[in-house]
């Protein structure tokens, strides 16, 4: 068994900023909570920091057991870091992890998932990929392109996320909706960060 890690951009996580994954507190549910009046609440701080990598670090951990059940090989996804852009006028967050795998088993089912589901997932590389007005495009719409040069292309965990949702009949916002809601009922609460 031969095993081969890589480092991947996690699929459905669309970011902090603007998203599902903003605390959205209200100064009203803040006062009622830590029974404060407005004074109290305007001296409270969020820890976004720690905010932030407890649920990138809850979302990898989520979809390494998606990418388990769904593709053999995979033995692990593990958190490597959290990049967030200085302004966000550009792009939102982005999550790294660490996909171990044994290669041949995970890439040769990958294929036939692949082959399964082609013309979704050539779709998908041309609607994402394609260059339009406001958004030049450096990645090649071949889906044999992406295949031959998958290691250097660096979207392995886009393609993934691709495959999955075809073989899920689920879109990225039902999965990113899903791994939310499964945060949340799990004991993530961004009131804790309140200090």
């Amino acid at each position: 068994m031969e095993t081969k890690t890589f480092e991947i951009r996690v699929p459905f996580f669309s970011g902090f900023y603007c998203t599902i994954w903003e605390s959205g507190v209200d100064d009203a549910t803040l006062m009622d909570m830590f029974e404060l009046d407005e004074e109290g609440v305007s001296k409270l701080e969020f820890d976004f920091k720690s905010y932030s990598a407890d649920i990138a670090k809850g979302i990898t951990s989520e979809i390494e057991g998606y990418f388990q059940k769904t593709f053999k090989g995979v033995i692990g996804l593990t958190f490597k870091e959290l990049d967030s852009p200085r302004e966000y006028n550009f792009r939102n967050d982005v999550i790294y992890a660490n996909l171990e795998v044994d290669y041949d088993t995970f890439w040769k089912h990958f294929l036939e998932l692949i082959e399964k589901h082609k013309e979704f997932v050539t779709e998908k590389l041309i609607d994402t990929w394609s260059s339009r007005s406001g958004f030049i495009s450096f990645l090649s719409t071949d889906l044999d392109t992406w295949l031959s040069d998958i290691e250097n292309e660096g979207e392995l965990g886009w393609l993934m996320g691709v495959v999955y949702c075809a073989e899920m009949d689920e879109t990225t916002n039902d999965i990113e909706y899903r791994i939310y809601e499964e945060l949340w009922c799990n004991g993530y609460d961004d009131l804790s960060y309140y200090k």
